[in-house]
């Protein structure tokens, strides 16, 4: 009687280790996924730990995954990550996958140390990924910003992605910080986005005709039109 009981326990508490294991782990690379990591920063937060979230993106993923398909796209990952475990330099940190393209990573640390953090860039881009039988070198954009009592979890992996995009805007393997500029930078572009259409419908824009003048003979050959914009919030817009 006791025997099918038992059996049934047993199964149970599988079931619920690999629906824990499904919701908290990315099963094709086989390491925590964007959830977890966010729960694990969260406790650091709240336990008053510091340091650096870096979001970490191979500049030729979407080449990768378009030439070999999205299996390759995932094969690179993990072998990223295999390489992060081989050179992990001695401090406390949690790897994760953030996204089909970004592997995101929490590391304590002091923050007088956030700047000279020394990321294991050259084995992760100096030697080639084996990927299709074919040897193929990349290059990684990274974003870093930091985490701890001044800065919810939430906000700090905000941050990271916000400096991982700044990173992309230039070739070859960048790293770049979380700056609060860039914070004012996208308000600002989000704040001009929101005022065009408000702008166009209430004739905010206004038409101007720039000569063009003829160097040699120095008449007038003809107009650049140019639109001014005067935004009641924004003021003039460049």
């Amino acid at each position: 009687q006791l025997s099918p009981l038992l059996m049934l326990t047993i199964k149970y508490g599988e079931q619920r280790s690999e629906l824990k294991r499904l919701a908290y782990f990315d099963s094709i690379i086989d390491i925590p996924n964007a959830h977890y990591f966010r729960t694990e920063l969260n406790d650091w937060v709240n336990e008053g730990s510091e340091g650096v979230v870096i979001v970490l993106q191979p500049g030729e993923y979407s080449k990768i995954v378009d030439l070999y398909g999205r299996t390759y796209g995932d094969e690179l990952l993990k072998q990223i990550v295999d390489r992060l475990n081989k050179h992990r330099n001695g401090h406390d940190d949690f790897i994760a996958r953030f996204s089909n393209s970004a592997i995101i990573i929490a590391t304590k640390m002091k923050f007088k140390g956030i700047r000279k953090y020394d990321l294991p860039i050259r084995p992760l881009t100096s030697f080639p990924y084996f990927l299709a039988d074919e040897e193929i070198f990349i290059t990684l954009k990274i974003g870093i910003s930091y985490f701890g009592k001044e800065i919810s979890a939430e906000d700090a992996i905000r941050q990271a992605d916000l400096a991982l995009s700044n990173a992309r805007q230039n070739p070859g393997t960048n790293i770049a910080f979380f700056e609060a500029i860039i914070n004012e930078q996208l308000k600002r572009e989000m704040d001009t986005l929101n005022q065009l259409n408000y702008g166009l419908e209430n004739d905010e824009f206004t038409p101007y005709l720039q000569p063009k003048i003829n160097m040699k003979s120095g008449r007038i050959d003809g107009f650049e039109a140019l639109s001014r914009w005067n935004s009641h919030q924004l003021g003039q817009v460049s």
